[in-house]
């Protein structure tokens, strides 16, 4: 719909929403969608439905992850990149057992509060990774890379989340993941990811 709106020519793309609507409201099957994923990798570098994805992201996730950090009372940038991600990974919706709103609710009742009523961020932040795995394990059983990535800047003491900070990703079925995070000291591989340089700073690509 973002993308439409800049964009009201694209009588293809218009026809595919059209359909996915229906499935919305509750039709079954793949029928009228041949050929969307096609056109979506058509569009990747567009600059219309670039700016429609940033526009979605600002309004669905970065705002109101802002939102959150500032009536939490949250200065750190850590906290703050954690409840961001946070809020992609489960986004709001009060009495939602899986929301961001069920997690601060928690975290808040075993910390007694809030970093805005005075409690400490650092481990008002620990609570809150803990609860947000467990949340997830129990929810959706997924990996929890992600928060152990957050918690294990937030034990080298990477508040501001100084870098360089390294992501070790691999592509698998289904999407990438987080195999390891690199953070002060790391080891760079050659581009041919066989020969390994000891005590040097690099990117694992």
């Amino acid at each position: 719909r973002e993308y439409l709106l800049r964009r009201p020519d694209d009588v293809a793309m218009q026809t595919y929403l059209d359909r996915l609507d229906q499935k919305v409201r509750g039709s079954d099957g793949k029928e009228g969608l041949d050929g969307f994923c096609t056109r979506v990798g058509e569009l990747g570098e567009d600059p219309d439905f670039i700016a429609a994805q940033e526009a979605i992201q600002m309004s669905e996730y970065y705002n109101p992850s802002k939102a959150w950090s500032q009536k939490l009372g949250m200065r750190l940038a850590i906290s703050k990149g954690e409840i961001y991600d946070a809020m992609i990974n489960h986004g709001e919706g009060p009495g939602d057992p899986f929301s961001i709103d069920h997690i601060v609710d928690k975290t808040n009742a075993a910390m007694g509060g809030a970093p805005i009523d005075g409690v400490d961020e650092v481990q008002w932040l620990d609570s809150f990774l803990t609860i947000r795995a467990k949340t997830i394990k129990d929810l959706a059983n997924w990996q929890t890379k992600r928060i152990d990535f957050y918690r294990e800047l937030l034990y080298d003491g990477n508040l501001n989340l100084d870098g360089p900070i390294w992501v070790q990703l691999e592509d698998q079925v289904g999407g990438w993941t987080i195999n390891n995070i690199y953070f002060g000291r790391f080891d760079i591989y050659s581009n041919e990811l066989s020969q390994m340089q000891e005590g040097t700073v690099g990117l694992i690509s």
